[in-house]
């Protein structure tokens, strides 16, 4: 039976039995046409203002593309292109129902709607339709572009590979870095924070060959923390910011500690520092009680454990990832995580002869996502875990992707990753837009070892890597 003859039908039922039919006109509100200029990408479209008043009804978004698809030869395609993927959320952020691009905006509220989707250089048009008759309220719409600002190079201020990067309150960037001495490690432990108008640059700690491998926080107060081994000493030392001085305080003193360590302070903004205990091949946490240090060990490795990254969820509770070289032909990226009662260990992927470097972020469920290089497959890699389940895939491939990635998880937890092309010194950029990653070179050449990102309040990225001709820092945002 048609479609047709079975409305029909229902309907004279309907009449039959005296009830009242309602018949629902869909309503268009074709908002504007847009264009992407050459050379830019817009992510993030924000439709403001949208209301109904009917309980029931579903709003569509539709983007259309006016510019034709051409084939080889520069001969249409077709006029149209519908796009059709996007994340609906509310004014909060969160998720109220997808349909295609739909949303069921609740009645009587007034609601933004926004989505993430690279739309390549074109003009567009953008609509708004319901299948239930309502009105829209005065809806308007705003579009993001994604370009990515002029490099800004943080003179007088010479680096190691590794640097630490984060934002305060104001989304001016802060670093913690090694300042470059002669070879691969460092002279001095350096600070450096944006005003608004120019870089305040600091000393934190001169002793000689000290600053390897710095982790950066800011507290509440937007005060800096810092961890960082002491190589030369063979110590680990924690450097914090009072308001007026830094207090640089030796945390373990005992020689093969001075190695990789990685920060992060909780509700209270006391610190917990995982680090490397190479003297008894351990892994170990300290975190700090309001009167003193407290120590376990989270792990024996039976090797090195490198490329550590601590995060805390929403009740305090440590997680880590971490790199584990049992032997020369046998790295493998492990997780660890506090259960509340014991520590929970488990290898996450065993990568053979090669680096499994990782860079960690918690979601807003508490799920952790691990960036990794996999040097024996050439691949840039992303692990997740919802449940107990890991879903390991590969991002990039194909090229030599440095020994390090930087991760960063957006307002819905999709994952940001920067990284370096390091046979062709190119620095890269990562996004997950849903459905698929989107992939750019952010700049070419002359790009140093290892990246640090952070997302600001727009989720937008700031990155910063190291020059390998002047030495020096370098930022770049996403605008």
């Amino acid at each position: 039976m048609k479609k047709n003859t079975v409305i029909l039908v229902v309907i004279g039922i309907m009449t039959l039995l005296g009830l009242p039919i309602f018949v629902y006109m869909n309503e268009t509100s074709n908002l504007t046409v847009f264009s992407v200029p050459d050379g830019f990408q817009y992510d993030k479209i924000k439709i403001t203002n949208v209301y109904t008043n009917d309980t029931k009804n579903a709003v569509f978004v539709d983007v259309i593309s006016t510019t034709p698809e051409v084939d080889q030869d520069g001969h249409p395609l077709n006029t149209t292109s519908k796009i059709v993927s996007a994340s609906i959320k509310d004014v909060n952020g969160k998720t109220v129902a997808i349909e295609d691009l739909s949303a069921f905006v609740p009645k009587g509220e007034t609601t933004t709607l926004s989505f993430y989707y690279p739309l390549p250089t074109g003009n567009y048009t953008l609509t708004l339709h319901t299948n239930r008759g309502s009105n829209f309220g005065s809806p308007s719409f705003t579009v993001e572009n994604q370009a990515w600002s002029p490099m800004e190079q943080i003179a007088n201020l010479e680096s190691s590979r590794i640097a630490s990067l984060a934002l305060d309150s104001s989304g001016y960037p802060n670093i913690a870095v090694g300042d470059r001495g002669p070879f691969l490690y460092n002279s001095s432990l350096r600070y450096a924070v944006w005003t608004g108008s120019s870089w305040n640059i600091q000393t934190v700690d001169s002793t000689k060959d000290a600053a390897i491998f710095p982790s950066l926080a800011l507290d509440s107060r937007g005060y800096p923390h810092i961890s960082y081994g002491d190589f030369i000493n063979g110590v680990w030392k924690l450097a914090e910011w009072n308001g007026t001085s830094w207090n640089v305080q030796t945390v373990n003193s005992k020689r093969g500690t001075g190695g990789w360590t990685s920060l992060a302070l909780d509700s209270r903004g006391y610190a917990h520092i995982c680090y490397e205990d190479r003297s008894n091949h351990a892994l170990k946490l300290v975190e700090w009680t309001g009167t003193t240090w407290s120590e376990q060990t989270v792990n024996y490795t039976r090797g090195d454990a490198e490329w550590i990254s601590l995060a805390l969820d929403y009740a305090g509770n440590p997680h880590i990832s971490y790199q584990n070289s049992n032997s020369p032909l046998n790295y493998e990226l492990k997780y660890a995580e506090w259960t509340g009662t014991s520590w929970s260990v488990e290898i996450v992927d065993s990568i053979g002869n090669a680096h499994a470097t990782s860079s960690m972020a918690l979601d807003s469920n508490g799920n952790p996502h691990i960036s990794y290089y996999d040097e024996t497959h050439h691949a840039l890699k992303l692990a997740e875990r919802t449940g107990t389940t890991w879903n390991i895939q590969t991002v990039d491939s194909g090229g030599k992707y440095d020994i390090s990635s930087s991760l960063g998880l957006d307002s819905y937890n999709r994952p940001h990753i920067s990284y370096v092309d390091d046979l062709n010194h190119d620095l890269k950029f990562a996004e997950w837009n849903g459905e698929s990653w989107s992939i750019q070179t952010v700049h070419s050449s002359n790009i140093g070892q290892c990246t640090s990102l952070v997302l600001d309040s727009s989720d937008h990225a700031c990155i910063n890597y190291r020059n390998i001709n002047s030495r020096t820092m370098v930022l770049i945002f996403q605008s």
